[in-house]
Formats: structure tokens, sequence, C-alpha cells
């Protein structure tokens, strides 16, 4: 009885062996190429990033992709970790953010020689304005697979039953005031605001900036070597949104919170970029449209970008640059704009039906609109560092707590701090 019963074990475990290796030989048979690549983002993006590889395999038989999907937050840590480790994915998904650390790590490789070297890809298939966020110290290090800028989104059956009119694309920051004024309404009268004019996760760098920017003000300067946040223009800015949210006219929503309370016909407004697109698709009880940010000194709204790029210690440079042309390209861009949750930075797909009428919304024109006047994200080392203490400073002033001017003065002196550090470290080098 225990012979038989360990000849069923050994069966079992022959039987397993068997299904693990039918199920991995394609990814370490030495017949293969095998090509890990690294991705963060929603369930829907990862999917599809995973039937992009398979579309690849097919047309590449000795190439196998194994896509490899990071969870949780600190996804730029344990990228650095597996790079320190000598384990790094092939293949590495990136952010417009990310970049500097990456590549002052010697992380990523350039691929101005790849770009140089093929013939049959050409940059000037890509909007140039996107390809520039791409770049560290004037050289290449990523491909982008869509490029990212902050529009209004509004609940078109909250401004009816208000009897408010719709944004244009020529609104003011008066008109905004107006309309979130009218929007914001106690229904009950229990002294909570029931319907939210506006709601905004003002700790993320997108929207802040682009707030500070159409002020005339700006964290930083042009070359990123001072903090100016403390100017009139930038406290303005600060002033009027702390404002907003002083007259409880603001829900300061962040991340799931802020998609939430839009998508549940709470708040009439929203501020946020393509990515959102798929998962308000899901909304059966109200109709919503995209319009541009409202303007007050300029018109400006924050361009950003993410993508793919090439570990400077893959074994496989010439296989992973072929990857990432297909799936930053039109194939893949392509998958990825029917989906809804990119601007294709690819102009003829932006500017094609494929992009233009996926609807909603209706208006996508306004995402390429803000090709235009957009203004790139701040491209720096430590952004998170530099995020965590203008946001740790700004937090007391949207909620009333402290005053703008002093709280604009010690932000600046903190972040010239890191500023002059990161120069002396590049100086160093």
């Amino acid at each position: 009885m225990r012979l038989f019963r360990f000849l069923i074990i050994i069966l079992f475990i022959s039987v397993l062996q068997i299904g693990c290796t039918k199920n991995q030989k394609d990814y370490y048979n030495t017949d293969f190429i095998t090509l890990h690549v690294s991705i963060i983002g929603l369930h829907y993006e990862i999917e599809v990033t995973k039937e992009i590889a398979r579309n690849f395999e097919k047309e590449n038989p000795g190439i196998k992709i194994y896509v490899e999907p990071i969870t949780g937050t600190a996804y730029e840590t344990k990228l650095m970790v597996l790079s320190a480790g000598g384990n790094p994915p092939d293949i590495i998904w990136l952010a417009d953010v990310t970049l500097p650390d990456f590549a002052s790590k010697g992380m990523l490789a350039c691929l101005d020689d790849f770009v140089k070297k093929d013939k049959e890809f050409n940059l000037e298939d890509y909007y140039p304005q996107i390809l520039e966020i791409c770049k560290y110290k004037k050289k290449l290090y990523y491909l982008p697979r869509e490029f990212a800028s902050v529009v209004m989104y509004y609940n078109k059956t909250l401004f009816d039953k208000s009897g408010v009119e719709y944004p244009t694309n020529e609104w003011t920051w008066t008109e905004f005031y107006e309309k979130v004024k009218k929007l914001t309404k106690d229904i009950n009268g229990d002294g909570i605001m029931d319907q939210i004019g506006y709601v905004a996760d003002l700790g993320w760098q997108a929207v802040r900036n682009s707030w500070l920017w159409q002020a005339g003000g700006s964290v930083y300067n042009d070359a990123f070597t001072e903090c100016t946040i403390n100017t009139k223009e930038s406290k303005e800015a600060i002033e009027f949104l702390a404002k907003l949210v002083k007259e409880k006219n603001i829900f300061l929503g962040a991340g799931h919170a802020q998609l939430e309370t839009f998508m549940t016909g709470k708040a009439a407004m929203m501020s946020q970029v393509r990515s959102v697109v798929p998962s308000l698709r899901h909304i059966k009880d109200f109709e919503w449209d995209v319009v541009s940010l409202p303007k007050f000194r300029k018109k400006v709204t924050l361009l950003g970008t993410c993508g793919y790029g090439i570990s400077l210690t893959t074994k496989h440079p010439e296989e992973a640059w072929k990857f990432l042309k297909y799936t930053a390209g039109p194939k893949g861009q392509t998958l990825l704009c029917k989906l809804g949750s990119i601007v294709p930075s690819i102009k003829s797909i932006a500017e094609s039906d494929t992009f233009l009428k996926s609807v909603p919304p209706r208006h996508n024109n306004v995402y390429l609109e803000s090709i235009k006047y957009g203004r790139m994200v701040p491209i720096l080392k430590k952004y998170s560092e530099l995020e965590d203490k203008i946001n740790t400073k700004l937090s007391s002033v949207f909620i009333g707590e402290r005053d703008a001017k002093k709280v604009c003065e010690e932000i600046k002196k903190e972040i010239d701090l890191i500023l002059r550090k990161n120069m002396e470290e590049d100086e160093q080098k």
C-alpha cells in the first residue's frame, strides 16, 4: 500500500513537471531569444500589452516576449533594485518623470544609434514635442507609446440640470469660477455639499503645474536650477485654488477617489489625462465630454508621455529594439488607441478616425490641440523627493491652515537645496 502511494506521488510530481516544462519551455528554450518587459498600469492596459507581445511573436517566431507587470507602489525603486542586482528586464516601461533617475544611474541604453542605423524607422512619424520629453541631456532614451495632456472632463447632464452653459475651449478662470459656484450645491440642506463643481488632485504635478503656468508662474525656472514657486504669479495661482477649496467648491480627491467622485455624478468637472477614458466609458447615468483647461494670462497645459526604453545591460539589444519600435509603433499604438486609453504619439494615428472617432468623448480634437500650446513636464532628478516636499507644504495651504506666501518661501529654500545637489552631482560626472 505504501509502495502504491509512493508511486502515485511520483507520478503526480512527474505530471506537474511535464506541465510546468510545457508551459515554460517557450520562454526558457534555447531555440528562442526571450525578452523580459517590465510594465505598470491598469489591468486592461496590461492585457493589451500582452496582446501586442503575442502579435509580435507571430511576426517574429524566433523571439519570445515575457511581459512582467510590476504591481504596487514604488515601481521606480523596484526597477532600480533589479538593475543594481544585475537582473533588470530587457525592456523597461518608464514615464517622463522617471527618465532622469533611470538615465543618470546608467540603467538605459541611448537609442540614438539604433535610430541612425535603422533605415526603416522614422522619428518624424512622432510629434516632435513628445520626443523632446523622451530625451535626457539631449539624448533619446525611450520611445513614446502615447502622449498625455491635462484637459477638463465635464458632466454634461449636471450642467444641463443646473442651467449652466457648457465650457468652451476659450473659457477663462473667471468663467470657470462662476460655473464652479453654480454647480456646487447642498441639495438636502445639511451643510454638506452633495454636488461639487470641481474635483482635483492638486498634489499631482500635472494638474498643479498647469494651473501655475496659466497664471504665468511655475515651480522651476527653465533650466531647473532654481525653484520659482515664490513668485507673485505662482502664489496667485495657489491662492486661487485655495480660495475654491475654502468655499467648498473643490473636492480634493486623489487617484481612485477623484475618479469615483466624478463617475458617480457627484462632481461636475475633473481635470485629468486620457488614461481615465476606458473607465469613464462605463458611465451609464450621464453624458460627459472634454474641453481644454480654462486660461488666465496664458493658455497652457502640461504635456507628458510614457513609453519603453532598453536596458543598458540587455544581452539582446537588437531584438529589444525590434520589439521597442513595434510596441511603440503603429501596430502597438493602434491597439491601445482602440482601447481608448491613449492619445497616440504617432501623428498619422492620432489624426486618423481610429482616434478621433473613438467616442466618447465627442471632442477628441481637444487632446490634439493641446500639442500647440502644451508645456513639457519638468524633467529633473529626484522627482519623487521634490514632489513629496512640495506637496507636504502646499497641502497645508489648500486646507486653509497656512498662508501661501510663507509656505512658498519655505518650499523654495528646501527645493533649491535639492536642485543645488543635483547640479553638484552632475559636475562630478
